[in-house]
């Protein structure tokens, strides 16, 4: 793991309680969107508002707002600085490019500065250098929900690889007719 004290070390020598989902765990429970795949996890206090939209809280009380623990991609901050808070299904990376996904709680997080003290979840995509190769998927279901997602990766040379990787998702989420609204409307 990396997450735990920003550098590479076995989690069993790790100074935090960490969770870690790899490679093998997300391409058999596949989800909609990267952070699904942490609901089950121990310490994760998971609520969902809608198909892709959710509340996530560790260590303290469920907020209502936006996602509570730290989230980083690629040890980058997945943050949306002009909303001022983390919109969990804005994270870039694709389930097919997920590696892992490193879950840290504990007070140790602080490391990590502000917006840290209730853990830090830490999505780890794939290498092109390791995994090259060609991904499509596609998902449907109830609610009109389609998703297709594509992920390329290519060497190049030894110091150079590309990778694109990208999601199209469409469903219906909470579909609700106020019938007061709808008589005013007629009137």
């Amino acid at each position: 793991v990396v997450t735990a004290s920003r550098q590479e070390e076995r989690r069993l020598r790790a100074p935090a309680s960490i969770s870690v989902l790899d490679r093998l765990e997300i391409e058999e429970h596949p989800q909609l969107t990267t952070l699904d795949q942490v609901r089950n996890e121990t310490g994760v206090d998971f609520a969902s508002k809608g198909l892709i939209q959710h509340n996530l809280s560790m260590r303290g009380v469920r907020w209502t707002a936006s996602i509570t623990p730290l989230l980083l991609t690629d040890y980058r901050f997945a943050h949306i600085p002009m909303l001022d808070f983390t919109i969990a299904y804005a994270i870039p990376t694709t389930g097919d490019d997920v590696e892992r996904i490193e879950i840290v709680r504990g007070p140790n997080t602080v490391m990590y500065g502000p917006n840290s003290a209730q853990g830090v979840i830490h999505v780890i995509s794939r290498s092109p250098f390791e995994a090259p190769g060609t991904m499509l998927s596609a998902t449907a279901g109830e609610r009109a929900l389609f998703q297709g997602a594509f992920r390329h990766a290519a060497v190049v040379n030894d110091k150079l690889a590309v990778k694109v990787s990208g999601r199209w998702l469409n469903a219906d989420d909470w579909v609700y007719v106020d019938p007061v609204e709808q008589q005013n409307r007629e009137d």
